[in-house]
């Protein structure tokens, strides 16, 4: 994540006025989000809790039958770095409401356009 984050960050022109620190706590909970997010693509949000199999599944070689359905606590842990990396999106402006809103570094248009051409400009 550092590796994609910076470049885009220098070349908007904010890279000098973050804190080093909040940047690192965002690529830091971005990369166990997205390990935590292809886990549960693995092995999905619910596991099924099992009764104890009777002797007749026993010989069948069959599990028990399904009681419940429970969640993953992955599935918690994924919300909650989910919650924390907009609380850091939002300090390092990163949403985008905020970089929509913003003149980069110096690095914006000369001159603002208005109206449709805003969405169909070339540069």
């Amino acid at each position: 994540m550092w590796k994609n984050i910076t470049p885009q960050l220098d070349e908007m022109g904010i890279l000098p006025k973050i804190a080093r620190n909040t940047l690192t706590q965002y690529c830091e909970l971005w990369a166990r989000w997205k390990k935590v997010s292809i886990w549960l693509q693995e092995h999905g949000e619910v596991y099924s809790i099992r009764a104890e199999p009777t002797p007749n599944q026993i010989e069948r070689d069959e599990k028990g039958d399904v009681k419940s359905v429970q969640q993953w606590p992955q599935v918690s842990i994924v919300r909650g770095l989910r919650e924390q990396i907009k609380v850091l999106e939002k300090e390092l402006g990163l949403t985008l409401p905020a970089i929509a809103g913003m003149t980069i570094g110096g690095k914006g248009k000369e001159k603002e356009q208005k109206g449709k051409g805003r969405f169909f400009s070339a540069g």
